[in-house]
């Protein structure tokens, strides 16, 4: 597999940020790969190249391709994400520009395809969707999908038409919730919290309610919990907004500090994870936002129930001003039985090293793991088949250049006691 992404897959400029005053961007793209397991228990690995999308199918066991397929969505569309169902039919979310923000125009499509990738149906997303219009999509961040039932969830984001007052040339950003009935193929737009420049997006369903995870940078600045109660119930929405942890620094700064890299629901509770500097919660006495500051890797636990709640802990705790560990933007792979699994890169003057935590929903942390001279490179969210994670992964030099991208994996048959997995 090749293909030009920097390292860990979801930051914009891995450790070279445009924005020049810290250590990541907040603004996410894409992930040039997806990864999900089709109902025969093999990998399925999805990447998108400009105009079709390419599915390799690969035996987890001896890590050799089954399959190949590809299917073109025309030259006048390009792919966004694709999403594998559990039914092992496929969800591509296609997008194109509307430069005259043309409100009859069709700006994106969800497109759902066969397990052999012939199409099924077609869902066209119209530019006049609502009164913000959609001027393009995604604006930013990693789309997210999940299919309940008959019901395709969307979360991704979008640029609004132009705004009265604003430069000619602006586009405001903002999130954009869908839901597709796969029966018919007909969207419908979810009830819209405002939550703008939406950096990361994450969905996921929990009984009958329906949880987005925006990582807002302005109304509101923080990383933000959406929650449609009972949706799947009854069909009437009742949003409720829940605010994990804000950031310091002026309202869409376009700058937070602060990533948000795994978004998993377990039985009661969601976890969330990233990278962050302090802001108001403190490292070895050390808070605030600074491009002095180091970076360390949070987990946030919030409660699902009647009563929402979150619990923000660090998972390392290196200290800000001293800035001599770098860490990696985190995955988190659910394992099953209310325990999870954390992985990133540290990267120290004495050489780097592949950290994992176990970590329950709660956001206790089981055990620990470290190997050193070993890296956490993903480029795709991992994924969980059998006794072995595994993930798409670069391999990058000294120098950070990435040579390839391979299939790795770690067995946790016992996940107290994870393993390298060695072919």
């Amino acid at each position: 597999m090749t293909s030009n992404v920097g390292y860990g897959g979801a930051e914009v400029c891995a450790y070279n940020c445009w924005f020049a005053r810290f250590p990541y961007s907040p603004w996410q793209t894409e992930p040039d790969y997806r990864t999900g397991v089709d109902p025969a228990g093999r990998l399925v690995v999805m990447e998108p190249r400009r105009h079709r999308l390419a599915v390799r199918v690969i035996n987890p066991r001896t890590y050799r391709t089954i399959d190949r397929r590809a299917a073109g969505v025309g030259k006048k569309w390009w792919v966004v994400m694709a999403y594998l169902a559990p039914d092992g039919d496929y969800y591509v979310l296609t997008s194109r520009n509307n430069a005259h923000e043309n409100d009859g125009r069709t700006v994106a499509q969800i497109r759902r395809y066969s397990p052999r990738l012939r199409l099924e149906g077609v869902a066209p997303v119209k530019g006049g969707l609502d009164g913000y219009g959609i001027y393009g999509l995604p604006a930013s961040g990693a789309s997210s999908m999940v299919l309940h039932g008959e019901t395709l969830l969307v979360h991704t984001s979008r640029f609004l038409y132009h705004q009265n007052g604003d430069e000619s040339w602006m586009h405001h950003e903002g999130a954009l919730f869908l839901a597709v009935d796969t029966a018919t193929m007909r969207v419908r737009q979810l009830e819209q919290p405002w939550v703008s420049h939406s950096f990361a997006q994450g969905v996921g369903v929990h009984g009958d309610d329906v949880v987005f995870l925006d990582h807002g940078d302005a109304y509101p600045r923080a990383v933000v919990m959406n929650i449609e109660r009972d949706y799947f119930a009854d069909g009437k929405e009742r949003l409720r907004t829940h605010e994990l942890f804000g950031y310091t620094g002026r309202t869409g700064d376009n700058v937070t500090g602060t990533t948000v890299n795994g978004f998993q629901l377990g039985s009661d509770r969601a976890l969330t994870v990233g990278v962050s500097l302090p802001h108001d919660h403190p490292v070895r006495g050390v808070t605030g936002r600074s491009q002095k500051l180091g970076t360390n890797v949070y987990l946030v636990s919030t409660s699902l129930g009647d009563r929402v709640s979150s619990r923000f802990r660090w998972l390392t705790t290196y200290h800000p001003r001293k800035r001599n560990h770098v860490v990696g933007q985190p995955h988190l792979v659910p394992l099953g039985h209310d325990r999870f699994a954390v992985l990133f890169t540290v990267v120290a003057r004495r050489g780097v090293s592949m950290h994992y935590r176990l970590v329950n929903q709660r956001g206790r942390v089981l055990a620990s793991r470290v190997w050193s001279g070993r890296r956490y490179s993903a480029v795709a969210q991992p994924v969980h088949i059998g006794r072995k994670i595994l993930w798409v992964g670069a391999r990058i030099d000294r120098n950070f250049q990435v040579h390839g991208h391979y299939l790795f994996g770690l067995n946790v048959a016992h996940p107290v006691h994870p393993r390298i997995v060695r072919r």
